[in-house]
C-alpha cells in the first residue's frame, strides 16, 4: 500500500492531501473499502484500528530482537 500526496482539481487554495488508493486497499482489506455512487471509498476509521495493531506487532517484534542482541553482547 503506497501513501500518495495530491490535491483537489477544484480546491483553489491547492491545499496538499495525503491518502491511500482504494483500489490498491481493496486487495488487502476489502472490508474497509466502499462504493459510493462510481467512486471507491476508504474507511479511515476502522483502518486506524489495523494500524494501531500493526504497530503494536511491529513493538513486539522489536522488543524480541533487542533481547536477542543484548544476549549476545
Amino acid at each position: 500500500i503506497q501513501c500518495y500526496k495530491y490535491n483537489f482539481k477544484n480546491d483553489k487554495s491547492k491545499k496538499i492531501q495525503f491518502g491511500l488508493l482504494a483500489q490498491e486497499l481493496q486487495d488487502i482489506f476489502p472490508e474497509l473499502t466502499s462504493r459510493s455512487g462510481d467512486y471507491l471509498t476508504i474507511n479511515y476509521l476502522n483502518f486506524t484500528a489495523i494500524l494501531l495493531e500493526c504497530i503494536k506487532k511491529l513493538k513486539t517484534d522489536t522488543d524480541y530482537l533487542k533481547s536477542i542482541i543484548n544476549k549476545s553482547q
